[in-house]
């Protein structure tokens, strides 16, 4: 333990009620301040203070190499307890400020304000104040013109700043230094393999940043298009070809995307990424589709029956161009909508086998009948799995699914907007409907 002089502690102890005191009034000024002027003067000062504040701490690691036992210091051997002081106001404004001491800083005091992290009540941590202070300056200062408010950066000074507090902070910044290294290595091997050796040498000598790195590099090499990363694929995820896990995981997000959002989207990336993994194509990715769609069903059905929430309908373009660029044939579109619309178990898609497409999209359609009050409704995600499947098969095969009733009839018309599929309709009066509805009667 460290053991300071009377004259010594006396001057950490002024110091250390002197920034507290100014941190206070700093934070209920910035709570305050509303007009410009008040705003950019916050700013100012907050600098001046937060690199005040690191100055101290950057003399405090002097004295005190662990930052743990300056920690047990303020809280045992000092005449009188500072902990608070530290904890709840100067690292705040000192983590917050980006600046030449910040990366030594965060190094320093890493694995106590863990520590400190994981304590029984988080409110009084470091971090969660940390935490707290950061949000207010967004929303106080990051608006302002000119100079703004900005959270420090992850790479920085040719280096990584500590992954643990950054990923806990400021995980946007370790995102964007992520980007910035993948746009920094497509189609370009020599910078990859310059990267490949800082994120390597960044790993040997601070472990838990070089996780942080990896990790987040993974999640993102396992989203982002595949061509051009052959080096930085191999060395973060063992090769360069999409393993089946990561084709699953592509998959999920790609069916995460299809319930929430109406726009089309861009699926040329991942189903790339998928294609070229053979055995998943073949093997793995039907089922792992129907999984990925029943829990978009299961999902909106928890939602409405928690919160009232009725899901939007989606983009079934979006639906079916999948299919078509996963080149999915008509007995896998009929065993989607077996499982998913028509809720039939696995041994009795068995003893559809021998049946015809039509017969079996008879019983998927006679099922979302049963569920849906007469009328098709694609809000649904069961529903628009049956709706996209049908706008995705044959016209001879449509045609004869139409010809079963008028259920039948008036939802392929819909999707398709064939009024071949309304000939025969019982409903007159229905038909009549339909058809004034169409020329805006």
């Amino acid at each position: 333990m460290t053991s300071l002089s009377q004259h010594d502690t006396q001057i950490l102890l002024d110091e250390t009620f002197r920034l507290s005191r100014n941190c206070e009034l700093r934070r209920t000024s910035l709570r305050q301040g509303t007009s410009a002027q008040q705003l950019s003067q916050n700013f100012e000062y907050y600098q001046k203070l937060a690199y005040s504040c690191q100055e101290f701490l950057v003399g405090v690691q002097s004295q005190f190499p662990a930052a743990k036992d300056f920690f047990d210091w303020c809280d045992g051997e000092c005449p009188v307890s500072i902990i608070a002081e530290v904890t709840q106001n100067i690292i705040p404004f000192a983590m917050t400020h980006e600046s030449c001491h910040l990366t030594a800083l965060g190094r320093w005091l890493s694995a106590t304000l863990k520590a400190a992290n994981e304590s029984e009540d988080r409110r009084y941590s470091p971090l969660e104040k940390t935490k707290d202070l950061f949000g207010l300056l967004c929303r106080q200062l990051g608006d302002l013109e000119g100079e703004k408010y900005r959270e420090p950066a992850f790479y920085i000074y040719g280096e990584f700043r500590d992954g643990f507090l950054h990923d806990s902070l400021y995980s946007r910044k370790v995102s964007h230094a992520i980007v910035n290294i993948i746009d920094d290595s497509v189609d370009n091997p020599e910078a990859a393999r310059a990267w490949i050796k800082q994120i390597h040498d960044t790993c040997t000598q601070w472990p838990e940043t070089g996780k942080v790195i990896k990790d987040t590099l993974r999640d993102r090499l396992m989203d982002d298009p595949v061509a051009g990363l052959d080096d930085l694929r191999e060395y973060v995820l063992g090769q360069a070809m999409p393993t089946g896990f990561e084709c699953s995981k592509r998959l999920r997000h790609l069916v995460e995307r299809f319930f929430s959002t109406r726009r089309e989207l861009d699926l040329e990336p991942d189903v790339s990424a998928l294609l070229l993994n053979d055995r998943y194509m073949g093997e793995a990715l039907i089922e792992d589709l129907i999984g990925c769609l029943e829990k978009a069903g299961k999902d909106a059905e928890d939602a409405y029956e928690n919160h009232g929430a009725t899901p939007d309908s989606p983009n079934l373009r979006n639906l079916t161009n999948f299919y078509k660029m996963a080149e999915l044939d008509v007995d896998d579109l009929c065993k989607i909508a077996m499982v998913i619309t028509g809720r039939i178990s696995r041994g009795e898609i068995i003893d559809y086998e021998e049946k015809t497409p039509a017969v079996r999209m008879k019983a998927v359609m006679a099922q979302s009948r049963a569920d849906s009050s007469s009328k098709y409704d694609p809000r649904w995600p069961e529903q628009a799995v049956m709706g996209s499947i049908l706008m995705s098969l044959p016209q001879d095969i449509l045609a004869e699914v139409a010809q079963d009733n008028d259920f039948n009839r008036t939802t392929i018309y819909t999707l398709t907007g064939n009024r071949a599929h309304l000939s025969n309709m019982q409903d007159k009066k229905r038909l009549d409907k339909i058809m004034g509805s169409d020329l805006g009667l």
